[in-house]
């Protein structure tokens, strides 16, 4: 940087004193020297490289794999599929606890993009006959972010055929292992922030 000022300061220099003296020829020519100097420092020879690749330059071709992978990343199936579902109706996998076996279902969402209500039905069934079916409604939902704060009211029924309990800490063992079975109703109402 102070190279460069101090290049700037004699050129100025040299120009004011050239004017007077009918010396400007002799700057001119000492400029053009100096403009071929860069061509043998580092500077000028990474722009050469550079101007000499900018010939050879071929537009990216993108890989019918990859291609893929980009579809459905913006297209957001899995997301799509288990949140909103075709026309309401959507997969629901899991759900239920531990050593209940494969858990699978339906369920129905109505007013997904409504900002103001939401509706859900869900039924789940398991490989081991665990089964749970649920109903909701959320209320000033936070879709938009219209509202900080949401309601909402779940109503469901559960019944777990044999629920396996080990007893309290880890001094507990697999003989000690007993099975229960849990069936219930709930209710749910309440706001979340």
């Amino acid at each position: 940087m102070t190279r460069l000022l101090l290049s700037i300061i004699a050129r100025l220099t040299v120009c004011g004193l050239g004017l007077g003296t009918g010396m400007w020829p002799a700057y001119a020519t000492a400029q053009t020297a100096d403009d071929d100097e860069p061509a043998r420092t580092r500077q000028g020879i990474r722009r050469r490289q550079q101007e000499a690749k900018q010939d050879e330059l071929v537009p990216h071709v993108v890989s019918p794999a990859e291609e893929r992978v980009r579809f459905l990343e913006t297209w957001r199936l899995p997301r799509r599929l288990f949140a909103k579902g075709v026309r309401g109706f959507r997969p629901v996998i899991g759900g239920m606890p531990s050593g209940s076996g494969f858990v699978e279902g339906g369920g129905y969402i109505a007013g997904y993009n409504n900002d103001l209500l939401q509706g859900t039905a869900n039924a789940r069934y398991s490989t081991r006959g665990f089964s749970e079916y649920d109903a909701g409604l959320i209320m000033l939902t936070r879709v938009n972010n219209l509202s900080p704060v949401e309601g909402f009211l779940t109503a469901g029924y559960r019944d777990y055929t044999a629920l396996r309990y080990f007893g309290l800490g880890g001094d507990s063992s697999r003989g000690d292992r007993t099975t229960y079975g849990l069936e219930d109703r709930y209710v749910d109402l309440g706001f979340r922030a």
